[in-house]
């Protein structure tokens, strides 16, 4: 068990602060890693070309979230949820690659909040054209008071 993980990133100086990730399957057989990074306010990335056991350098994207959730579209492009900590516009917001991760496209909320306390979403496929977001929220950041939402998003991205 001891040999059982590796460090991906070590962050001695405090540059960035790792913390929540994500990883995708990407159909060119490597997988992307997006990782929430507390001291910029930006989402990273990373790649494995070996079924996770390397990784590239984090480097970060220009999506200003924490808590990524990454599916694949039927495309082959990537969607990426995200809690936008932008200040004017707290909420789940998402975007789009069409690159396998290279790039981003910010495509908007999908959830504007009264807080930043609105995070954490998971996404599945429910069939071949839908796809299921469930996230949370708190009324109030202080206090709490959580709701659990969910989304149904469309893909029309096939063929």
């Amino acid at each position: 068990i001891r040999d059982s993980y590796i460090i991906i990133h070590e962050d001695r100086a405090a540059q960035i602060g790792p913390s929540e990730a994500d990883i995708l399957h990407l159909s060119d057989g490597r997988r992307l890693m997006v990782v929430r990074a507390n001291i910029p306010g930006l989402l990273y990335q990373s790649y494995s070309s070996d079924e996770g056991r390397t990784w590239s350098a984090i480097k970060p994207t220009e999506l200003p979230g924490n808590c990524p959730a990454l599916i694949a579209l039927a495309s082959g492009d990537i969607l990426c949820a995200y809690r936008d900590v932008t200040p004017e516009q707290p909420g789940m917001s998402c975007a789009v690659s069409r690159d396998l991760g290279e790039s981003w496209i910010p495509l908007g909320n999908l959830y504007r909040g009264e807080n930043r306390d609105c995070a954490y979403p998971s996404m599945v496929h429910l069939n071949n054209e839908m796809i299921y977001c469930a996230f949370y929220t708190a009324r109030n950041a202080e206090t709490g008071g959580c709701e659990i939402h969910g989304l149904s998003l469309l893909d029309r991205t096939a063929g």
